[in-house]
């Protein structure tokens, strides 16, 4: 008896419930007011960015690791670089075989890198076109099979060192 009560109680809310009129959501409820402030979504914009400058070109190329790159104030090492390479390859070019070859063409970014590091410039920036400079030279020979027609640094997040 108890449990045909408890039945028809719940069947008889679930049809005033349906019988209700439904509130738009457009519609504030009785006695709430709805905020009519956009708070600006720096992270929708960030997102953007990154989209943009990592989309894929329509052209045949080659993303490789990042390289954490030093970087100098007046011979001082002040802080790491981390970059993603952009290798963008002749159209009868074969990205396989420029993929094959990425331990060596990393250990040669690397090994100028050290030797050539990029400068510190400002607080969040570098200059990194005298060390971009020699690894396209230097990719530029080791890719003779498979031509490479320009290296491109995208990203480029650089962490300060502790003094």
């Amino acid at each position: 008896m108890i449990r045909l009560l408890t039945l028809l109680a719940a069947t008889a809310a679930l049809c005033l419930a349906g019988t209700q009129p439904a509130l738009a959501q457009s519609e504030p409820r009785p006695g709430h007011l709805r905020a009519q402030i956009e708070v600006p979504n720096d992270v929708r914009a960030f997102t953007e960015a990154a989209e943009q400058e990592f989309a894929p070109p329509g052209s045949n190329y080659v993303d490789l690791p990042a390289v954490v790159v030093p970087v100098t104030e007046r011979d001082r090492l002040v802080a790491y670089a981390f970059v993603t390479i952009r290798l963008h390859l002749a159209a009868n070019a074969n990205e396989w075989r420029v993929r094959e070859q990425a331990h060596f063409l990393m250990h040669d970014l690397t090994s100028i890198s050290h030797a050539t590091p990029f400068v510190r410039t400002g607080y969040s920036s570098f200059e990194a076109e005298p060390t971009r400079a020699l690894w396209e030279e230097t990719l530029s020979q080791r890719l003779t099979r498979d031509r490479m027609e320009r290296l491109e640094i995208l990203g480029g997040d650089m962490r300060l060192l502790r003094s």
